[in-house]
């Protein structure tokens, strides 16, 4: 839901490939319908009103180029004087304050690892019934799968060898463009695992045209601020990758994303996870190869199916 600005990573394409699993952990869903998996950062933490809990929830989070927690947990992993918060991070709703501190022995399953993590003031963490985010720097160079249909976090064993044309990784986010049924341009897409709602930009409203439902909504993010969303628009056959939707409504709110990446007068979309909740995201941190399906594509209108993606239920815990 928020990220920190840093280099992006090379697209490629490669030949297609059949994936298996190296390693798999449990997913759970929490109340706001975001996606958690048990996270050891290598000490007892004051969490949810428990003063020793060890794992803490974090949020998977496709928003977010870093990992990610809020100021009262960073506090209780390195001496209070080291955390500056004289950076700059951009989220959802405009930027914020920010630091990066590193944790060496985190562990979500997949292996212990060194993390960089950015540090924001917003107790977004609590708000979100989770102690951080996972982004995409604490996966270096694996290659992932998100299973949202089986709640399951994958780790393959072999590299995703050819990526979807309409998605790509930059600066650790997934961004793509899909097409909209009434919409001539292609749509701006970013991929937000840790948001609970999906977002149009105006542009795109216009763009699409017809009727709107009036519906004042409030936006929040981890910068702080809150940006207002004022309708509500019904949108049809959408499609990116092998990912269709044939219907939804969504909110309509000039984010700051969407200003930052550049779209403010394109038709743009942050998809989350009220329509993500049926997705399966595979990402290949060492090439940039990035797919989506979904687990019924009857509502495709059209096959553009150009790699073979195969689901596996995996029964390793």
């Amino acid at each position: 839901m928020a990220w920190v600005a840093q280099l992006g990573l090379a697209l490629m394409v490669l030949t297609a490939s059949a994936a298996s699993f190296a390693q798999s952990v449990p997913m759970v869903k929490n109340s706001y319908g975001l996606y958690t998996v048990d996270v050891n950062v290598g000490r007892t933490v004051l969490f949810s009103g428990d003063p020793d809990a060890e794992p803490v929830p974090f949020i998977i989070d496709t928003g977010a180029s870093h990992a990610a927690v809020p100021h009262i947990i960073a506090q209780q992993l390195i001496s209070q004087d080291q955390i500056s918060l004289d950076m700059i991070g951009h989220g959802t709703t405009g930027p914020f304050n920010t630091d990066l501190i590193f944790i060496d022995q985190m562990d979500f399953g997949l292996g212990v690892r060194e993390v960089e993590v950015a540090v924001f003031e917003e107790a977004y963490g609590s708000v979100m019934s989770a102690a951080g985010l996972l982004g995409s720097n604490v996966f270096r160079s694996e290659t992932i799968r998100i299973d949202f249909p089986g709640r399951r976090l994958h780790r393959l064993s072999q590299r995703l060898m050819q990526g979807s044309e309409d998605l790509r990784l930059e600066g650790g986010l997934i961004l793509g463009t899909a097409r909209l049924r009434g919409v001539e341009t292609p749509v701006q897409v970013i991929l937000d695992t840790g948001a609970t709602a999906s977002l149009a930009n105006t542009a795109l409203a216009r763009a699409r045209g017809g009727r709107v439902r009036m519906n004042e909504n409030l936006v929040f993010g981890v910068s702080g601020a809150e940006a207002h969303g004022e309708a509500r628009k019904l949108l049809s056959r959408f499609q990116l990758d092998q990912f269709c939707i044939s219907l939804f409504e969504i909110t309509v709110s000039d984010v700051y994303a969407f200003d930052h990446q550049g779209w403010s007068d394109q038709p743009a979309i942050i998809l989350g996870m009220d329509v993500l909740n049926n997705a399966v995201i595979t990402i290949d941190y060492q090439t940039g190869a990035v797919t989506i399906e979904g687990i019924d594509n009857r509502s495709c209108s059209t096959s553009r199916a150009n790699y073979t993606l195969t689901i596996q239920r995996s029964t390793s815990h």
